[in-house]
């Protein structure tokens, strides 16, 4: 059994956490958002263009957990399965 201390050289380093609760997070940590529909669809988008297309409408949120649930399939009209930073 080895201890693994982080920032030991040879030895496994500890994995920073990144809180990416707006697609304002996602662009400042330089992630893009991959999202995958229920039909098998996947799509990557740029969070820059997305907050574009988002400044084009009022009232509008930023937060990931009122987005999501708003993104439709422009194939079949589905919600989003999965969702994530690439």
């Amino acid at each position: 059994n080895r201890t693994i201390r982080p920032g030991v050289v040879g030895e496994a380093e500890a994995l920073s956490t990144k809180h990416l609760d707006s697609i304002a997070d996602y662009r400042r940590s330089g992630f893009r958002l991959r999202v995958e529909c229920e039909c098998g669809r996947v799509r990557v988008i740029e969070p820059g263009d997305l907050m574009v297309a988002l400044g084009r409408r009022k009232n509008s949120s930023r937060q990931m957990q009122l987005l999501i649930p708003r993104l439709k399939c422009f194939v079949c009209g589905g919600r989003p399965k999965y969702w994530g930073p690439v």
